[in-house]
């Protein structure tokens, strides 16, 4: 078998050399060592503490041949009538396996001829660009090339449901067999043969195509009667009595990628809406907010409401039904994050009651949101240049874990604004998996852009009080969607504690394996402020014209929002620091608290898992306020920063620490990744205690068999309840793959010190 060991230090290779003998071919590309080595070789790294990775078997050279005839659909037709439009030949963008690493003498042997890297897929599968002028089509033995078609374009997941003959062989995520036991209980999928006539599809180009080049052939199409272009998509409604359209769509060279068009709807359950227990916030909390600015895109908000005076911008996307929230959504979140609790004399304050607010206002006089063109990246541009580095998305579509355009759209605003934090609900279609023995809740419902790589997936928690309307209620009793019937999640209580995940709660993985969502935070029955145009349901006991309770991941959300701004505080103010999005995402989850017990924990998956993440936050563990017990280090390298890691030049970064065994020590790496469809950065995390034991990041996280690293994730975190050695630890990031320089941040607690 095919193996890659991550050296950690120089000598890791002697260690290696050792195991497979003095004759063994070996590979070696930055702080990558690969070759073919025995079962029980592979056996022998992983005893010997080696970071060892199984890879696919070598591809044998193969290739697909150029057609210059080539028809995929009649859409490719039209593209030649199209008025101005270049189309590429056939072929142009490619799928590439490579055996071994990409080194830096492969890359350019294929740039020399004719192939231009893009991007990651997977593990040793890339994107490419294939200049046909240039490439013969005879590779060498290392190389495979394969078509860039509707498994790429659309994804296995609608693929499976919807076109007939395509369907692989059991569940599979973006091309890669899962290693974990799955129902067939996903949810519904989109349909691609829909019951009414009309049917809207959404599409993205590769680059260096434009939108508008897509529009022109679209344009030529009879079935076609709309097409909205974007900065990077094209949204298309078309007459599709037959169901064809998104295959000539997805078939087209041009398009990177196309989906059924799913509307953004609240991440909002109205059924069970109870007080939750105690504020959200440590009430002795110095850091408020102040000096921070939070957008929350939602339905609207009651700018009357005392909670939010001399604190609120508000921006309109549409114009509402009225000028105070009639759908109360977007007032209640916004007051989660940072209402002042004015109203109730600071009882309901939120988590950051000084922050200031910008309201980007989406629902317009039909009920629905608008976001305009471009999605959510229209959200986060205009949120930006306003001047908030903290942005609220408690809305989401139902699309069971798909990275959609939105999802890449996110990412890629992300890398390119590295101090950007968007935090997104992760889903309420959390349902029970009966065909399980253990009865958990089923996997793969996560909403999209919460599916994206580099925002903070936010799950819901329970609440901590008992009393309100389902006091002594079991989650059977639930008249929300797909309340659980089955022990042991039917027979939990509804309201009484917070350190379950609560039934409603969509569930990872994304379809390409990632875990989500990243944390959880209580989601059931929050009181916060309500709008004077909403329905008066579930008013807070005293406070009936003020305060409601809602119930969903859309509050969860903009508790962590909250928190987030509060930690940027702190560490503006007490540590002169402007920290970046991946700093905030790695400190709160680095603060997670496991919740243990089924369902919550699942020995198939892990831990981490994809019911509750990390775990559920905690802001008082986050945070080292006067009389905490424990510290906080942290380093946050951008992009840009000398110190960013690359394999070919930079592979390595550590720094030492001094480690007291009085408190667990926690350590999680998080980096915003480039914004593509798979892993573009591959690092690890490891920690090197002072008699060289290693710890590696997401360990606990079930993978196949000798793979010992993570390779789907872009957070990683090692937890350490006792540390068996105090002194000197070594902390260190290693980069295995990537082709760009790849900022990181490391967050660091426990009874830790500068050495």
């Amino acid at each position: 078998m095919r193996f890659s060991v991550t050296l950690v230090e120089e000598d890791d290779e002697d260690q290696v050399r050792a195991i497979v003998g003095p004759d063994a071919k070996l590979e070696r590309e930055g702080i990558i060592l690969s070759g073919n080595v025995t079962e029980e070789q592979v056996a022998a790294f992983a005893r010997n503490g080696l970071i060892v990775t199984v890879l696919p078997d070598p591809p044998g050279g193969e290739t697909f041949a150029k057609s210059a005839d080539a028809r995929l659909n009649p859409l490719a037709d039209y593209a030649e009538a199209a008025t101005g439009v270049d189309m590429p030949p056939p072929g142009t963008f490619a799928t590439a396996s490579i055996a071994g690493p990409l080194t830096e003498e492969r890359r350019r042997w294929m740039v020399a001829n004719g192939i231009e890297v893009c991007s990651r897929l997977e593990t040793s599968r890339y994107v490419v660009r294939i200049d046909w002028d240039r490439w013969d089509g005879v590779g060498p033995a290392w190389l495979s090339t394969g078509e860039y078609g509707l498994a790429e374009t659309v994804g296995y997941t609608v693929i499976e449901r919807e076109i007939e003959g395509l369907s692989p062989d059991g569940v599979v995520f973006e091309g890669n067999a899962v290693d974990f036991p799955l129902s067939d209980d996903f949810g519904e999928s989109p349909s691609l043969t829909p019951d009414a006539a009309f049917t809207t599809f959404e599409a993205r180009c590769h680059a260096p195509h434009r939108p508008g080049e897509l529009q022109g052939i679209l344009q030529e199409d009879p079935r076609v009667r709309e097409t909205i272009v974007g900065e990077a998509r094209v949204r298309v409604t078309v007459d599709d009595p037959e169901g064809t359209f998104l295959r000539d769509l997805a078939g087209l060279e041009i398009v990177e990628q196309a989906e059924p068009y799913v509307p953004f709807s609240l991440e909002l359950t109205y059924a069970v809406e109870v007080l939750t227990g105690g504020r959200p916030r440590p009430t002795s909390m110095k850091w408020k907010g102040a000096g921070e600015m939070i957008a929350i895109a939602d339905s609207g908000i009651d700018e009357q409401h005392p909670d939010f005076a001399g604190r609120l911008t508000v921006r309109r996307f549409a114009e509402p039904p009225s000028d105070r929230d009639p759908h109360g959504h977007g007032t209640h979140v916004a007051s989660i994050a940072a209402g002042s609790g004015a109203g109730s004399n600071g009882e309901l304050a939120g988590i950051a009651p000084e922050a200031s607010i910008y309201l980007q206002s989406l629902m317009g006089p039909d009920w629905n949101l608008s976001t305009g063109n471009d999605g959510v990246r229209t959200l986060s541009q205009d949120a930006y240049a306003a001047g908030a580095r903290i942005q609220n998305f408690s809305f989401g579509a139902t699309v069971q874990g798909r990275y959609t355009i939105d999802a890449q759209e996110l990412d890629r605003f992300v890398h390119e604004h590295e101090d950007m934090l968007i935090v997104v609900a992760c889903g309420n279609d959390g349902r029970e998996d009966s065909a399980t023995v253990a009865k958990r809740a089923a996997l793969a419902s996560v909403a999209s852009p919460a599916s994206a790589k580099n925002c903070l997936t936010v799950g819901a928690s329970g609440t901590p009080r008992t009393d309100g309307p389902y006091a002594a209620q079991q989650w059977s009793a639930y008249d929300g969607k797909h309340p659980p019937q089955f022990p042991p999640m039917s027979t939990d209580q509804i309201v009484g504690t917070a350190e379950i995940v609560a039934p409603l709660s969509s569930r990872g993985p994304t379809r390409e394996g990632r875990l989500k969502p990243d944390l959880v935070a209580p989601g059931v029955c929050i009181a916060a402020a309500r709008s004077a145009d909403s329905a008066p349901n579930h008013p807070v006991p005293g406070f009936d014209d003020l305060y409601c309770y809602r119930t969903g991941t859309s509050m969860a959300a903009p508790l962590v929002a909250g928190a987030a701004a509060v930690l940027r505080q702190f560490l503006r103010e007490e540590r002169g620091h402007l920290a970046s999005a991946a700093l905030l995402k790695a400190c709160l989850i680095n603060s997670t608290l496991w919740l243990a017990g089924a369902p919550w924990e699942d020995p198939d998956i892990g831990e981490p898992n994809f019911h509750q993440g990390f775990g559920l936050m905690s802001l008082a563990r986050t945070i080292p306020v006067d009389g905490s017990a424990f510290s906080l280090l942290f380093d946050d390298i951008r992009n840009a920063d000398p110190q960013a890691l690359i394999p070919s030049g930079n592979p390595r970064w550590s720094r030492t620490i001094s480690v007291g065994v009085n408190q667990p020590l926690s350590c999680t790496l998080a980096w915003t990744d480039p914004g593509a469809r798979g892993l573009q950065s591959d690092l690890d995390l490891v920690l090197i205690d002072p008699g060289g034991k290693r710890y590696l990041g997401n360990a606990g996280l079930r993978r196949a068999p000798y793979e010992e690293r993570d390779t789907r994730n872009n957070v990683k975190r090692i937890l350490i309840p006792a540390p068996p050695a105090s002194g000197g630890w070594r902390v260190m990031v290693l980069c295995n793959d990537g082709q760009l320089p790849q900022g990181f941040a490391l967050a660091m607690t426990g009874d830790i010190a500068e050495p």
